[in-house]
């Protein structure tokens, strides 16, 4: 399942028409990066999706397993990836293994979300991979993801 900002802001009832637009005219331009969010958990990827949207106008795509996401990242460009630890059918680090076995994705910077961080810090030092811990403030995903692509 793949959700653009145009789904994922007609879901939010509450939002002001403003927002859409600019979150149509931002994924129009060349400049926008975009980010690709792996979530399992869909009002959780809706959620960080929004916020990336609203707080800094990066182009935000949220897919819930590994297959969509390979197939989304050889259709178009991504900058970034945050993946959720706990997938449905792997770990976050299974499937950013699986990824980084495809030589085009091997510079794409990675975020690690999950809950039990602390648990994983040792594989996510291996790998060489920003996490984050989950609950997060919005303000602490922005400057990850402000560190990881500008």
């Amino acid at each position: 399942m793949v959700y653009c900002m145009e789904e994922v802001l007609g879901r939010f009832g509450g939002i002001a028409p403003v927002l859409q637009e600019k979150a149509t005219s931002s994924q129009g331009h060349s400049g926008t990066k975009t980010i690709l969010i792996i979530e399992d958990d869909e009002s959780i990827g809706e959620v960080i999706a929004l916020a990336l949207m609203q707080e800094a106008a990066y182009t935000s795509l949220v897919v819930d397993n590994s297959d969509a996401a390979l197939a989304l990242l050889t259709s178009q460009p991504v900058h970034l990836l945050l993946i959720d630890y706990h997938l449905a059918n792997k770990s976050g680090l299974d499937v950013y293994d699986h990824l980084h076995t495809h030589e085009a994705l091997r510079a794409l910077p990675v975020i690690i979300m999950s809950a039990s961080l602390e648990r994983h810090e040792q594989e996510l030092r291996e790998r060489n991979l920003a996490g984050l811990s989950k609950p997060f403030d919005i303000d602490d995903l922005l400057i990850l993801v402000k560190q990881a692509i500008g």
